[in-house]
């Protein structure tokens, strides 16, 4: 018998951990998880308070439903993103507070309904509005749907011209959903990280 059969049967009866969760408080339902406080079914989650349903996070706080979503507070249903405040259905937020139904904005505040924008504050549609507008026009779309609404963002995404790959701060690099990468190359959803091939 050769050395991987070995190995095998060893791993079959030997005992193994069920579930990795370290120095959390009150975290029932969370696996590969450290330094936790009151989070429920988050996993791969670190550094969080009040988190539920959460995939590959890092500090977050009161956010729910979030997969790969780091340093954000009070957010729902988000997805990639980072630095975000008061954000809901978005994704691939950079720095972005109080935008709901976005899709790839960076420095963004105050937006509704918009895609590819940075540094932008009352949008609805990737159209400017006064605060008053702004105001005015959201409490109209939101007697909508999520579903509605999800749906008007799709057809706007259509419109606009969208990026290929989603990479922040990376240099010689192909892949999508990169983060401080450097030669990185064919690669998905991969951060801090140098010369991969």
């Amino acid at each position: 018998m050769g050395f991987i059969e070995d190995f095998t049967k060893l791993q079959a009866k030997t005992p193994r951990i069920a579930i990795a969760n370290t120095n959390s408080e009150n975290c029932a339902y969370t696996n590969y998880s450290t330094f936790n406080r009151n989070c429920y079914l988050a996993f791969g989650t670190h550094y969080s308070e009040d988190a539920f349903y959460t995939h590959y996070c890092t500090k977050l706080t009161s956010c729910s439903d979030c997969l790969d979503v780091e340093k954000s507070e009070l957010c729902y249903e988000l997805v990639f993103c980072e630095k975000c405040y008061n954000c809901n259905f978005s994704g691939y937020l950079m720095s972005c507070s109080d935008c709901d139904f976005c899709y790839d904005m960076a420095n963004c505040q105050y937006c509704f309904l918009c895609t590819c924008m940075q540094n932008q504050q009352y949008c609805i549609l990737n159209k400017r509005l006064s605060k008053e507008e702004f105001e005015a026009e959201r409490r109209e779309l939101l007697k909508k749907s999520p579903a509605e609404l999800q749906q008007m963002l799709e057809e706007l995404r259509r419109k606009v011209p969208q990026r290929q790959f989603f990479q922040k701060n990376c240099e010689n690099c192909i892949g999508t959903e990169l983060r401080n990468c450097k030669n990185v190359l064919y690669s998905y959803r991969i951060k801090n990280s140098e010369d991969i091939i």
